[in-house]
């Protein structure tokens, strides 16, 4: 790739027109984390490359464009289509073999492939010499050249955990958002999860306010779900830890494809696909109130729930199941989901916690110094109950088997072994 302007110049000009407010705000391209906004002013028009090094300093890069869609919805967009032509993340790479002019080489500086592409007829021309560098207008894209100034448009693909219209990526790169663990989430976001003694099962408030469907979205995207609470027990648990002076979501809904399904009360299921056999509706719930087919736990003393409309922007309650091998008390599917790299070899378990063991969280009755899991699934133990442990650490274990009778009867039996 070219480089127009020498390191500082580039510096020297990217302080001079990067006020927090001089580019506009933010658009967030509905039902994906995709967010986009002007590099410059109109007073402030740069090249290509400075361009494309503010997009970077904001945690993004000039736009890839990937479909007429998106290329339409860039267009309607008030303040990044009236830009004369800005710069997109479109370049033509002269080191690379396939390089040839005009039409060869064109390359994101995304890295992703060009699948899309939307030339004005008959360009790229390179008419002027040397043109390697796209710009975005009305009816299409033209190559020009990158010392041409031109705003640009930046993309940044993010989530905006506290809803406040700027992406977290943006925030966390530019220093406008906390983050002072710097495990690259914002302090505003973290959330507290809990624990539920001997169950494996961690709960959290997210308390920013948002739609049914966004906090499953987020929830989902951390290894987890939506709370899904089974009986009275969790529900007593959950509002002892949790009770609430505002509503939450919880992983429940109607769905009006279930077999049950019926106004206000039947085809209630929860998100990983159960159906609904322990409930704690308040008593005039569900009511189904302007088509109210999701569920919170009300906020007040007594914890009951009650259905609402899903375009509601409350807080949530959500859940997943893990371990904290590491015991730092966050579950490590939700490390690991925030950073993949902390799990290299992608087998669930983090990487600070692998080779060796047991963990504090495993078992270790022969006390060999392996996971009891582990010496079942090598080999070094027998497990012959199944009953997840090692069988000499159960002298005199109860064997069950099935079986078919020659009249089809089925029937099962026990026998005590001494396994050792």
């Amino acid at each position: 790739m070219k480089t127009i302007f020498n390191g500082l110049a580039a510096l020297s000009l990217l302080s001079f027109i990067t006020p927090a407010s001089a580019q506009g705000p933010w658009h967030h391209r509905p039902g994906t984390d995709h967010w986009y906004r002007r590099t410059v002013d109109g007073n402030a028009q740069a090249g290509w490359q400075v361009s494309q090094d503010i997009a970077v300093s904001w945690g993004g890069n000039l736009v890839t464009i990937r479909s007429q869609e998106e290329q339409d919805w860039l267009m309607n967009q008030p303040d990044l289509d009236s830009i004369t032509w800005p710069w997109i993340g479109l370049y033509q790479d002269t080191t690379d073999a396939s390089y040839s002019e005009p039409g060869g080489a064109w390359k994101w500086v995304s890295g992703e492939p060009v699948t899309f592409t939307a030339w004005v007829l008959n360009t790229p021309d390179d008419d002027a010499g040397a043109e390697d560098f796209a710009q975005f207008r009305d009816d299409g894209w033209n190559d020009e050249q990158g010392d041409v100034i031109n705003s640009g448009i930046a993309e940044i693909i993010s989530t905006d955990c506290d809803g406040n219209g700027l992406p977290d990526v943006f925030e966390l790169a530019t220093g406008s958002g906390q983050d002072t663990n710097a495990n690259g989430v914002l302090d505003a976001c973290e959330l507290t999860w809990i624990e539920r003694p001997n169950t494996g099962q961690w709960f959290a408030v997210a308390a920013q306010s948002r739609s049914w469907g966004e906090h499953e979205q987020i929830s989902s995207s951390l290894g987890g779900s939506l709370a899904i609470i089974e009986d009275q027990s969790e529900q007593d648990w959950v509002f002892s830890q949790f009770s609430a002076s505002v509503p939450l979501w919880i992983g429940l809904f109607q769905d009006p494809s279930h077999p049950s399904y019926s106004e206000p009360g039947g085809g209630w299921r929860w998100v990983n696909g159960q159906s609904l056999s322990y409930s704690n509706w308040d008593s005039s719930e569900p009511n189904d109130i302007n088509g109210e087919d999701y569920a919170e736990i009300n906020s007040g003393p007594s914890g009951n729930w009650g259905d609402s409309d899903q375009s509601q922007t409350i807080s949530a309650l959500y859940e997943c199941s893990s371990v904290d091998c590491d015991g730092n008390q966050t579950p490590d599917i939700v490390e690991i989901a925030l950073d993949p790299s902390l799990d290299s070899n992608s087998d669930g378990i983090l990487d600070s916690c692998g080779g060796g063991g047991p963990y504090s969280w495993e078992e270790d009755c022969n006390g060999n110094g392996t996971a009891d899991t582990t010496d079942i699934a090598n080999g070094t133990s027998f497990d012959r109950n199944l009953d997840g442990r090692p069988d000499e650490c159960n002298p005199h274990s109860q064997i069950v088997f099935e079986h078919t009778g020659e009249n089809g009867a089925h029937g099962r039996h026990a026998v005590v072994d001494d396994l050792n």
